[in-house]
């Protein structure tokens, strides 16, 4: 028996996007250990202070060496934040919470980011109150929702903002406020307003896990296929193309079932090649 991949908290609640190195880079304590006596503070160019971009862009290419450049990376970025450039806020918190190891540190520039007006920090941020951590003994849903409906305010008036590094990420507010509600995380359950916002954040933020999310509640009958794409396979194709490795998988297993190659002429293995390349593995949901 075949199972479509559902859209599970911890594999769809999204990851920063952009900063693959500082995530993959390894930790280090929370405090950075003293200099030898004598030995010379590490010198940092700094970046142009007019192009508050171009410090963001240092910093992250200075986490991406071998070894990383930490002291430098964080100075960029903290320069660039400090300018106002909240996409560096962004990747100052979160060398913080993974490169130094220092969570609290993390989240509080990452709340801050939020209260700025940025609202993929606050999905970010939210995020944190969804398993126990440094910042809650245990789930808590209210707290992340409400920064979860911070982030998607209002679904028709939602534009995209200059910091984001991506147009998909103005999407992640609705589709975890979305999985809230399918699954009755802190709210009383409601497949309707999941659908609604998975398909929003789908349709019109180019979330690339929501229109997976949309095929999948299309193929258990839960909500009707909107615009002209009319299939589950539609949708798993979208999320595909917008990178999500779950619909690349869900498209293989689609197309399997059908026994003939996408309309495009992509096969059941063009797929799973794809999903690989986005480093999920579909095997589990194989026979």
């Amino acid at each position: 028996m075949r199972h479509f991949i559902t859209p599970d908290l911890r594999a769809c609640l999204v990851a920063v996007l952009g900063l693959l190195a500082a995530c993959t880079a390894p930790k280090e304590s929370a405090r950075p250990e003293p200099a030898p006596q004598g030995a010379p503070a590490p010198q940092v160019t700094p970046c142009d202070a007019a192009d508050l971009k171009e410090c963001n862009e240092r910093g992250r290419a200075l986490l991406a060496q071998q070894p990383p450049e930490l002291a430098a990376a964080l100075a960029m970025f903290e320069h660039g934040c400090q300018g106002g450039n909240l996409d560096a806020c962004l990747n100052l918190a979160m060398t913080y919470q993974y490169n130094k190891n220092d969570v609290i540190q993390g989240a509080e520039i990452m709340r801050e980011t939020c209260e700025s007006g940025y609202h993929f920090a606050c999905v970010q941020y939210g995020n944190m109150y969804l398993f126990p951590g440094p910042l809650t003994d245990k789930p808590d849903y209210t707290r992340a929702r409400a920064y979860f409906e911070r982030a998607c305010a209002d679904m028709a008036t939602l534009e995209p903002q200059p910091w984001v590094m991506h147009a998909s990420a103005q999407a992640y507010g609705c589709t975890n406020l979305g999985l809230l509600y399918e699954n009755g995380w802190g709210v009383e359950r409601d497949i309707e307003r999941a659908g609604a916002l998975s398909i929003f954040s789908c349709m019109e933020r180019s979330g690339g896990n929501a229109c997976n999310q949309v095929g999948v509640f299309i193929k258990r009958g839960w909500i009707e296929a909107p615009g002209a794409q009319k299939t589950p396979l539609d949708y798993y194709v979208k999320a595909c193309d917008l990178r999500d490795g779950p619909g690349c998988c869900n498209a293989a297993i689609a197309l399997k079932e059908a026994e003939k190659p996408h309309e495009d002429a992509r096969t059941h293995d063009d797929f799973l090649q794809l999903a690989r390349a986005l480093h999920t593995s579909c095997e589990r949901f194989q026979p």
